[in-house]
């Protein structure tokens, strides 16, 4: 739970030791600098970042219901009209991107 908002959150913890090669270092500066910009209700929001020696702590939206592909693999099969559901706020969540 967020102490100051009081909602539930998601925490992305990376070890700073893991992140050895330059291209790691970059792909991780460019994920957080690009979900600094975002605010669309089909992107999950970076709320905040702390960092300490040896973690980053990437503070995000939670999304109740888990992520999409674990969804779908749990259900087996989903039907068309959630399919078409799902397609159309991941587009709409492309699309935003693409304008940034």
């Amino acid at each position: 739970v967020h102490i100051f908002t009081q909602e539930k959150v998601a925490v992305k913890i990376l070890e700073k030791d893991k992140i050895l090669e330059v291209s790691d270092v970059e792909r991780v500066a460019r994920e957080i600098h690009i979900l600094k910009l975002i605010r669309h209700p089909n992107i999950i929001q970076l709320y905040e970042i702390i960092e300490t020696g040896k973690q980053l702590y990437l503070i995000m939206e939670y999304a109740a219901g888990g992520e999409l592909f674990e969804y779908i693999v749990k259900k087996g099969k989903v039907r068309e009209s959630e399919a078409a559901k799902f397609f159309h706020q991941i587009i709409n969540g492309v699309n935003y991107l693409h304008h940034l």
